[in-house]
């Protein structure tokens, strides 16, 4: 069974994926290999970590556009590599995943989401 979660930011995508993990569901985290490519680019000028959301900011607030391209690109890229993860895997027919995409998935693009194996929904 393949599942991928796809709603709007702070629906439970998360918590939901937790629970299957637990169940026996090999998890993959858009949200937190992002944030690993991101790396130092969350740490404020204090040393603190920020969260995603602090650090894209607003629409209204300089350099949004450019974090928003930014953070996209990395989602693309991120997907990308789960894909090429669960196709060496797919060779067990027992596998259980379960992909906890980011609220912004649907802005990766058509030719993105097409990679999405038909039996995810």
């Amino acid at each position: 069974m393949k599942l991928s979660l796809i709603a709007m930011s702070g629906s439970g995508k998360s918590y939901w994926s937790a629970k299957l993990a637990k169940h026996g569901f090999q998890h993959f985290d858009c949200d937190r290999r992002i944030s690993s490519k991101l790396g130092s680019a969350l740490t404020g000028a204090d040393g603190t970590l920020r969260s995603l959301g602090e650090w894209m900011g607003f629409p209204y607030q300089d350099g949004y556009q450019e974090r928003e391209a930014r953070y996209l690109a990395y989602e693309k890229k991120v997907l990308a590599e789960i894909f090429a993860e669960i196709q060496n895997e797919a060779l067990d027919p027992q596998l259980k995943i379960v992909i906890d995409t980011t609220g912004s998935v649907i802005y990766t693009g058509e030719k993105c989401l097409d990679q999405l194996p038909s039996a995810f929904i």
